[in-house]
């Protein structure tokens, strides 16, 4: 009979809690939009100013998230004539940040065997740094796992909100597509707050996941 594709692995290792890691995957998927988008945010008025599309994706593709984090806020600060749009990218690459220091906390980590822990969630470890072997312990619940996944979201939300805002600004009436005529009329978002950090503990937990801030 064939194994359903619910019990799925069916050889002996552990990854964790099979509704966990879905929550980690939902994620990671939501992650990789964020950072992608801001790359279109990146490109905005690089490509009105005709800078040649083969050098600019070439500084940025040749860094890594952080130093191209920087380089949108420079592209804007030197570029862009509105105040509030300079805040909001501002606060949007704070809000990456986050986003990256989440997603590289959780997706860097392993998961540490069941018969250390005496609880269900997500438990795993990390070394603490790139050139450190020193190891952090953390453990996620389901609630804040979606919570994060949903916060990531919502940063890429907030990402699109303002792209389409510049595009359909900077861009012709005659030009403009009927989506963007439509959507691009709405007002720009409010500033975000990024969520709290995640923060490695120096032991395994063994009884009550350690609760993440989550807002009342």
């Amino acid at each position: 009979m064939p194994v359903s594709q619910d019990e799925w692995p069916t050889f002996d290792f552990y990854a964790g809690p099979p509704k966990h890691l879905h929550a980690v995957g939902v994620l990671a998927s939501c992650y990789n939009s964020f950072e992608r988008i801001l790359f279109d945010l990146y490109l905005h008025h690089l490509d009105r100013k005709k800078f040649p599309r083969a050098l600019t994706e070439q500084f940025y593709l040749a860094v890594d998230e952080q130093r191209r984090v920087k380089m949108l806020r420079d592209v804007f600060l030197a570029l862009e004539q509105s105040k509030k749009v300079i805040a909001l990218i501002d606060n949007l690459a704070d809000y990456f940040n986050w986003a990256r220091s989440v997603r590289n906390t959780i997706l860097h980590a392993e998961a540490y065997p069941m018969m250390i822990v005496s609880n269900s969630d997500l438990n795993v470890v990390k070394r603490r740094g790139r050139r450190s072997a020193e190891v952090g312990y953390l453990s996620l619940d389901l609630t804040t796992l979606r919570y994060l996944a949903e916060k990531i979201e919502a940063g890429r939300l907030q990402a699109a909100k303002i792209n389409v805002h510049l595009r359909y600004r900077d861009t012709k009436p005659s030009r403009r597509s009927v989506a963007l005529s439509i959507h691009g009329r709405e007002s720009l978002p409010q500033i975000l707050v990024p969520p709290a950090v995640l923060e490695l503990s120096e032991r395994p937990h063994s009884g009550p996941v350690p609760p993440y801030p989550l807002p009342p």
